[in-house]
């Protein structure tokens, strides 16, 4: 997860501002994108300038980085379906919503 300066300390105000900035610029790098697609200028590469990745890590072992590539919302949490990693004898690896808060899909 990106680091919100002074995260332990901000007011449920802050917080949400800081949401909402970060939903700003996720929708501002899409259309970026939509415009150099447009345009057909090269493709946008997956990572990078224009991603917004999932820094944030999983609730269970071995504890790795979420596996959503980009936010995917209405400015909720991350609506983007990622496989879970195994969890346990017979588990079918189900795909489930990333539900991560917007805040840690914009460190690109």
């Amino acid at each position: 997860m990106p680091e919100i300066p002074h995260q332990d300390v901000l007011t449920d105000e802050q917080a949400q501002a800081w949401e909402e900035a970060a939903y700003l610029i996720i929708n501002a790098r899409s259309e970026a994108a939509a415009i150099l697609t447009r345009a057909k200028v090269e493709p946008v590469p997956e990572e990078g300038w224009f991603g917004n990745p999932c820094n944030a890590k999983l609730p269970f072992p071995p504890y790795p980085r979420c596996g959503c590539s980009d936010y995917k919302g209405d400015g909720g949490p991350c609506t983007t379906l990622i496989r879970v990693p195994d969890t346990g004898p017979g588990s079918l690896h189900p795909l489930v919503p990333c539900s991560h808060a917007r805040t840690q899909h914009i460190e690109t």
